[in-house]
């Protein structure tokens, strides 16, 4: 009786027994798959922050191409716009302007160099004046070729008058232009005011526009 009394009490000890094993089992596997599951987590916190750090390491990297490519570009169009320039003087030659005036009246050309007259222009009228019917009207301006490689062409105290390059009146008494003149020339002008049969010093300055090539 004692003996079936005892089994009896051992048998709930033995299933409890049992029971917890399984639900320490069970906590282990829990245990096991909370810390693969945290795992997985701070792998995927790690492969967000690695994205995050690739996409920024992009957008810079995209930024400094696109700054590249900018500085590239900008040099190529000022590389670009020396070569048209270049290119353009190659045909044309290079635009200059001088001023002159009669005592600051010579243009010599450069050895190797060629030089075209494109236009003389005169930097204001010389004055008004009065004609003999009581009119006022402007001073006329003329200039003359002085002298070519040292040949005098217009000698004023002579009456000698060389080919004009400007009338401020009477264009069609000028040469036309271009004047093309060749490496070593000398080549001079002079200034004057009045009709042209009262011709006296004009002492203002005229602009000449020129070509160098």
């Amino acid at each position: 009786m004692k003996v079936f009394i005892l089994t009896l009490l051992l048998i709930p000890l033995a299933g409890f027994s049992q029971t917890k094993k399984e639900l320490a089992d069970k906590v282990n596997r829990l245990e096991k798959t909370i810390d693969s599951l945290q795992g997985i987590v701070d792998n995927q916190e790690n492969i967000i922050e690695n994205r995050d750090r690739t996409v920024l390491l992009t957008k810079q990297h995209r930024a400094e191409m696109m700054e590249d490519r900018d500085k590239a570009l900008y040099k190529f169009s000022v590389i670009e716009k020396k070569l048209a320039k270049l290119e353009r003087e190659t045909k044309m030659g290079s635009a200059t302007m001088v001023t002159l005036a009669n005592n600051r009246n010579i243009i010599k050309v450069k050895e190797g160099k060629t030089y075209t007259l494109n236009q003389i222009i005169s930097d204001y009228s010389a004055g008004i004046v009065t004609d003999s019917l009581g009119n006022e009207q402007i001073e006329e301006i003329h200039i003359f070729v002085r002298a070519i490689n040292g040949e005098v062409l217009t000698d004023v105290d002579k009456g000698l008058y060389g080919p004009q390059v400007y009338s401020s009146t009477h264009p069609e008494h000028a040469i036309s232009f271009p004047i093309v003149l060749t490496e070593g020339t000398s080549f001079s002008v002079i200034l004057m005011k009045g009709s042209m049969d009262k011709l006296t010093p004009y002492d203002g300055r005229v602009y000449c526009s020129y070509t160098i090539k």
